[in-house]
């Protein structure tokens, strides 16, 4: 009996063991899916290649693309109120394929990325960012100031005051 919960005890160890190296496996193989050759662009390397961009005809453009990743700048800047651009972001947060990798209503610009295994064109994601943006603004102009306001103490999580 003793010899059967021996091996009983080890039979549980060496399938533990086997599952753990096939789950590290195919986290890793995921993973590597994703890496590009590039050397990592920094977070003010791209706000500098946002600043040299032109931004009068639009508030979203392409930044740079690399293997893994295309990033965009947001112009928050130029958008009408906080309340606008607080619930701009709040809207992209809920999209499952734009990340924000440097989002604030208080900057010039606000960055984001878009992995390339989707195969969107930047079109698309223009398209989208726009859409948002009009929606954004129609519910601005159809709330009042004090709505406004209310929701802003609500929600703005990049308040001070918080």
């Amino acid at each position: 009996m003793h010899l059967f919960y021996r091996f009983h005890t080890v039979s549980k160890m060496v399938i533990a063991a086997i599952f753990f190296n096939l789950l590290v496996t195919i986290s890793f193989a995921q993973e590597s899916k994703y890496l590009g050759n590039e050397k990592n662009i920094t977070h003010q390397e791209l706000l500098q290649k946002a600043s040299e961009l032109d931004f009068s005809q639009t508030l979203f453009l392409e930044v740079y693309s690399d293997s893994k990743n295309t990033y965009y700048a947001l112009k928050t800047s130029e958008i009408d109120s906080r309340y606008e651009r607080i619930k701009l972001l709040e809207r992209i947060s809920l999209d499952q394929k734009i990340v924000n990798i440097g989002a604030s209503p208080d900057t010039e610009f606000s960055l984001f990325l878009v992995n390339n295994h989707y195969g969107l064109t930047s079109e698309q994601i223009k398209s989208t960012m726009n859409t948002m943006m009009q929606e954004v603004k129609t519910e601005a102009k159809n709330t009042n100031a004090t709505e406004q306001n209310l929701w802003l103490l609500e929600n703005d999580k990049y308040s001070e005051k918080k």
